[in-house]
């Protein structure tokens, strides 16, 4: 266990223990344990210290488990199939009728709907939905839980949302509805001991961009490889320094990796631009970047830019990546406009070494001040002892 989770775990004392001997049970519902965002939030959250009178069981959507969680948590699973069906509704059903829960927690939209009905009729169940909006498809899931929530009341219901947009999205929507429900925003977390600056062996020879994500429309690589393309004729023309993209990622849509690799073979950028696959140590890969960019259309709390920025990197994002003010406006870009990004790069490549690391340090002080992992684990045990 690494310090920052070692550190908040040992801040439990023996008083708070001996006050609480009877356990609270959790039902958590999740779509799997997959390599994504949320998955990676909910496995630091369960590793990180969390209160001992909470005990947790996880219903799987679907049985795709690549993080580990607890030795000491029970996963069960909902479907074989991954589809939302009768033996999915009615194991769903089941688990929630099991009175030794006492509450349910569903992290997962498409189930969120179910969740509502059925621990509404049982009577019995306290329950929170969430909300992780990164994406225009979100506003079908607030209207629909709103709705459900209007028929069968809130008066058992709490809702968490992971960023101040899904919060100002879900309750512009409700409110839609005249509901008011009782919403709360709670972070993500991020690692401050294994997302820091280590030390780096500079390259004066190389300038290196980096990106981490998935490789689909959403993270809008197109804008990112023309900005590049331009950065790098300008620099050629007075350099002797050699730009290079790294881009970090799975592909979701293969048909799109095919694009983006004819699209950088067009630019004949084949020996400067490398696309590949994630790593488990992503945090080296960050030490080593000179400038981290996140073109993305649209995103609710992109955690790759908050890793980067407690990297002590200096990070550029699009104003759709930029969605709470992570980054001032000076270092954000219009997604679709190439030539901004381009400028900012130029920009960022020219500054004084000793003004670069004062963004670094700054960006680093902004994750520790509001995402903190130590401070995620303690509004989501104060919301699970409510």
């Amino acid at each position: 266990m690494n310090n920052e989770l070692a550190r908040f775990s040992t801040n439990k004392t023996v008083n708070q223990i001996n006050l609480k001997p009877k356990k609270t049970k959790i039902l958590l519902v999740v779509a799997n344990l997959g390599k994504g965002g949320m998955e990676r939030q909910l496995t630091l959250l369960l590793s990180a210290g969390v209160d001992p009178s909470l005990s947790f069981d996880i219903a799987l959507f679907r049985n795709k488990i690549e993080y580990p969680v607890p030795s000491n948590i029970k996963l069960i699973q909902l479907n074989k199939k991954n589809k939302i069906d009768i033996p999915f509704l009615f194991r769903l059903f089941k688990l929630l009728c099991d009175s030794s829960y006492d509450i349910i927690h569903s992290k997962i939209p498409g189930v969120n709907e179910y969740i509502i009905v059925l621990s509404s009729l049982l009577r019995k169940k306290n329950f929170i939905i969430e909300f992780r909006s990164s994406g225009s498809w979100e506003y079908l899931n607030y209207k629909k839980a709103a709705i459900l929530l209007r028929i069968f009341g809130l008066k058992h219901c709490r809702i968490v949302c992971n960023s101040e947009k899904a919060l100002r999205e879900m309750e512009k929507e409700f409110k839609s509805f005249h509901l008011f429900p009782k919403a709360i925003c709670i972070k993500n977390g991020i690692d401050l001991d294994r997302f820091s600056k280590k030390t780096k062996t500079l390259n004066p020879d190389e300038f290196l961009i980096g990106f981490v994500g998935r490789i689909d429309p959403q993270k809008n690589l197109f804008c990112l490889i023309e900005a590049f393309a331009l950065f790098k004729k300008d620099l050629i023309s007075h350099s002797q320094v050699i730009p290079r993209l790294q881009i970090f990622g799975h592909a979701i849509d293969n048909s799109y990796l095919l694009a983006i690799r004819n699209f950088i073979k067009s630019l004949e950028l084949e020996q400067t631009i490398t696309i590949l696959d994630p790593v488990d140590n992503i945090e080296e890969c960050y030490n080593k970047f000179d400038l981290f960019v996140l073109p993305s259309h649209e995103e609710g709390t992109p955690n790759v830019l908050l890793e980067a920025m407690a990297c002590e990197l200096v990070c550029l994002a699009s104003t759709g990546a930029n969605t709470d003010k992570f980054l001032m406006d000076a270092f954000t870009f219009p997604s679709k406009e190439s030539q901004r990004l381009f400028s900012l790069i130029k920009r960022t490549y020219s500054a004084p070494q000793n003004e670069l690391l004062d963004i670094g340090r700054s960006n680093r002080a902004f994750v520790i001040n509001n995402f903190a992992l130590s401070k995620m684990v303690n509004q989501y045990e104060a919301l699970w002892h409510q």
